[in-house]
């Protein structure tokens, strides 16, 4: 069911300065997917700080209701093999498919950036 009141708001999970692409990437994100899906925004459910499972919550929460896809984009700048074992074990209990957006490969300028940000979109 589709939570009309939180549909497309930005949660910022972190106000401190270090935080600051982290939590521009997750914008980029959200406004990526509505234009790709412009035409069928109503079929389209987005979120930020989406709790998937009890304690875990996902950066970015996309579902397709035409596709029946969910995609859930998770933002780090520091990936150890460890998160990515524990990572791929929670989207693995829910059946969802789950994008790495790696901080430390995306550029600083906000041009290139959204363009980098824009191919990550399923």
């Amino acid at each position: 069911m589709v939570n009309w009141n939180n549909l497309y708001k930005i949660r910022l999970n972190n106000y401190e300065d270090s935080f600051a692409k982290h939590e521009i990437v997750k914008l980029l994100i959200v406004k990526n997917i509505l234009l790709k899906y412009n035409s069928k925004k109503k079929y389209q459910e987005v979120y930020t700080e989406f709790p998937i499972t009890e304690g875990k919550v996902t950066d970015v929460y996309h579902e397709n209701h035409l596709t029946k896809e969910v995609y859930c984009y998770e933002v780090q700048s520091r990936i150890s093999k460890e998160w990515i074992e524990e990572t791929t074990q929670k989207y693995k209990d829910k059946e969802i498919d789950w994008i790495l957006v790696d901080l430390s490969k995306l550029s600083n300028d906000i041009d290139k950036l959204n363009k980098e940000v824009k191919e990550l979109i399923c």
